[in-house]
């Protein structure tokens, strides 16, 4: 069976190139403020003012035929939303439908699609002059407000994926890299469930998994403090039950560890020299 997560990580990468464009958007509406005078005669014989507006415009026309674009029903090999919900769905998670919807209603109120088919590109031909129409215009607000659905339906599909905890603050640091990062957007987005989390969440994850029992460990052959003894470790989260002591290490996902030493380490005397064979399934105490 296919990986259900490509599509996903893919549709956040492309949620990234909208985001690094309405930063780059944003920068120069505030450059076109700064230029302009009011004085509509002076403003036409600024150069400057001409480059702002022409960069303006095509920044607007790239995020509105992208966004259009995320709205299309299904179409085979596409990015979109649509697919992706197909995808949750067929793996038997929710298909965030409200979020998608949502999002697709207000794309299409406020023409989106019908401004890149006229304006942007796919442009229709028309046979007679009578029959053109007048440009269709989009008010910067409703750029915003449909930025803002697209983010909630990503992060709603993201959290049916990778959980609340690990979902919102993987978004946190896209949002704190919005300004200062110097990737690709579209790579940057769409490896940031592989953004290093520290072991604050981690812990937070794995009490979140041990209550809705989705919590997975190994055991491992382990000396801690010259003590041979076995354990459970969930390789993932680079965690170590040490009868009911929860260790987080520094670095995961966990590949091997043979010995652990530490003055605040105790081990239940339960654990010394255990004989039990290796279970999926977590102790009683965790």
């Amino acid at each position: 069976m296919a990986d259900y997560t490509k599509i996903i990580v893919q549709l956040r990468g492309e949620v990234g190139e909208i985001i690094r464009t309405w930063v780059l958007l944003r920068h120069f509406l505030g450059a076109r403020a700064q230029q302009a005078t009011g004085d509509m005669a002076k403003d036409m014989d600024n150069r400057n003012l001409w480059f702002l507006e022409s960069i303006i415009d095509k920044l607007e026309n790239d995020i509105i035929s992208r966004l259009s674009e995320l709205a299309k029903p299904v179409r085979r090999g596409r990015i979109n939303l649509e697919n992706a919900k197909n995808q949750l769905k067929r793996v038997g998670m929710n298909d965030c439908s409200c979020e998608i919807e949502a999002y697709r209603d207000f794309v299409n109120c406020h023409r989106f699609e019908e401004k890149r088919n006229r304006e942007i590109s796919h442009k229709k031909f028309v046979l007679e002059w009578k029959d053109e129409k007048a440009p269709i215009h989009v008010p910067y607000k409703n750029l915003l407000r449909t930025i803002a659905f697209l983010l909630r339906a990503a992060k709603r599909i993201d959290l049916e994926v990778y959980g609340e905890i690990h979902s919102k603050f993987m978004w946190r640091e896209l949002r704190g890299r919005r300004y200062t990062s110097t990737m690709l957007p579209f790579a940057e987005y769409m490896i940031a469930q592989h953004i290093r989390l520290p072991q604050s969440i981690r812990a937070r994850i794995i009490e979140r998994e041990i209550h809705e029992g989705k919590f997975h460990q190994k055991l491992l052959d382990v000396e801690v403090n010259g003590v041979n003894v076995q354990v459970y470790a969930s390789k993932k989260w680079g965690a170590i039950n040490l009868g009911g002591h929860l260790l987080i290490l520094e670095h995961y996902p966990l590949q091997s560890i043979t010995k652990i030493e530490g003055q605040n380490i105790i081990v239940d005397p339960a654990w010394k020299d255990s004989t039990k064979s290796d279970t999926d399934a977590p102790p009683n105490d965790l």
